[in-house]
């Protein structure tokens, strides 16, 4: 008997072709974005000639992969061209969205539903700070191979060998970022709920000792401080106001429905548990919450008191709010959706206007950071320009650009020349009001 030949266009009704084609279209936008950007700020950090040891703490976080990454990287390109920093960020954007993607459709809910949200967080310009900025791959990095190791932990039946990946993954997570903290310990609850607790264990104890024996040997040396215990306390509900209702709420363009949609989606799951026919997404979303408030405790003690309420609407922090919450609010459409299937049309609808939204924002992100980074490059190629012309005049503790690159000094700019990683700075390629500007910051050391 012969199978029928499937329609001409059927491929053009698959979720699974149109995730894959967000995939792509996101990568060639994000990568024509990112044409003008260059390096900023802590990425000057890991660029330092004289940068310490790759285990050493970057703001607190264990750094190693990161660090690894932009030695490998400036060994080979230099600082000739940033495309490939900013591939890395891009490919582990497009890596995190593809495994929420996978997560939400394990969890339960429908690979339709799953797709268009995804594509609303492919193009999320409310978070493009972490799209647009190579050294998040330290934060992207963490969230990514975090959600890996939970993908693989929510197979029905966690074999030896998927345990031992899970395991390994989970503790190469904590290497890029103390952002994979709230996840770990998130797979290792839905560990301990669906396998028992050996399993939980054996996926928990490496990772653990990993990032212990790292923090107690160097971590705790050059961390960030917090602020005063009154404070951080004092200031933690506005940030923890300012990262549910500000910055998530960027996402639907009104403040106040991030937090309105977190307190929906709250109490749907916790429903849900309580129910005798616990639904299958009950215990994986239960889990990703816990990420989601472990991340909003940490990062709230760590930031509030220092930087302010304000800073939880920071770009950096809404995208891993958004990235927790793809699963939940999927299956939630997905539910929604089966029981009133009138409204398909609609959520259709909203995931479009919502994607040309934040396509809006995104665009707008990357010209913001271009511009801000393009000056840098600028004072860094004059001041390269006018140390080499008169050597002894200038400070060599001097900083090029004071205000957006404060970790870099002049005798670091030398440095990077001498080994031939700013081949690219050509002299005169900078108006003459950026030579008056170099200048002017060369003269003394802050």
């Amino acid at each position: 008997m012969t199978s029928r030949p499937r329609p001409k266009w059927a491929i053009l009704r698959s979720p699974v072709f149109w995730h894959f084609a967000t995939l792509v279209v996101g990568f060639v936008v994000i990568m024509v974005l990112q044409r003008n950007q260059w390096f900023y700020y802590d990425e000057w950090n890991f660029l330092d000639p004289e940068r310490p040891g790759p285990f050493a703490s970057h703001n607190g976080h264990f750094s190693l992969a990161p660090r690894l990454v932009y030695d490998a990287l400036l060994s080979v390109v230099g600082l000739s061209s940033y495309w490939p920093y900013a591939l890395c960020v891009t490919i582990l954007h497009l890596l995190a969205a593809h495994l929420a993607w996978r997560i939400a459709i394990r969890a339960g809910a429908g690979a339709w539903s799953s797709t268009l949200v995804v594509l609303v967080f492919v193009f999320l310009g409310s978070g493009g700070q972490n799209i647009f900025w190579a050294f998040q791959i330290g934060f992207v990095g963490a969230l990514a191979f975090g959600l890996l190791a939970f993908l693989i932990a929510l197979r029905p039946v966690l074999a030896p060998g998927w345990l031992a990946a899970a395991t390994a993954i989970g503790a190469f997570s904590l290497t890029w970022s103390g952002t994979a903290i709230p996840i770990f310990v998130a797979t290792a609850l839905l560990v301990l709920l669906r396998h028992r607790w050996r399993k939980a264990l054996i996926f928990l104890i490496p990772g653990a000792v990993l990032y212990l024996t790292w923090y107690i040997v160097i971590g705790h040396v050059g961390g960030v401080p917090t602020g005063s215990f009154g404070a951080t306390l004092a200031q933690l509900p506005g940030f923890l106001w300012a990262l549910f209702a500000t910055g998530f709420g960027g996402v639907f363009t009104v403040s106040i429905v991030g937090a309105f949609v977190v307190v929906l989606l709250t109490i749907w799951v916790i429903t849900a548990l309580t129910r005798k026919d616990r639904p299958s997404w009950a215990v994986p979303l239960a889990s990703l919450g816990v990420a989601l408030v472990l991340f909003a405790a940490m990062t709230g003690w760590s930031r509030a008191g220092l930087a302010g309420p304000e800073e939880g609407a920071a770009g950096r922090y809404v995208y891993a709010v958004a990235l927790l919450l793809v699963p939940a609010v999927a299956c939630a459409a997905s539910v929604m959706l089966a029981r009133w299937p009138v409204l398909r049309p609609a959520g259709v609808a909203l995931a479009i206007t919502l994607t040309i939204a934040q396509g809006i924002v995104l665009v707008a992100e990357a010209g913001r950071q271009a511009g801000a980074e393009q000056q840098t490059r600028a004072l860094v190629c004059a001041s390269l320009d006018l140390a080499l012309d008169a050597p002894t005049t200038y400070s060599l503790e001097a900083m090029p650009d004071p205000l957006v690159a404060p970790q870099l000094t002049l005798r670091q700019v030398l440095a990077l020349h001498t080994d031939g990683h700013l081949a690219t700075c050509v002299p005169g390629s900078y108006p003459p009001a950026v030579l008056e500007i170099a200048a002017r910051n060369l003269v003394t050391a802050p």
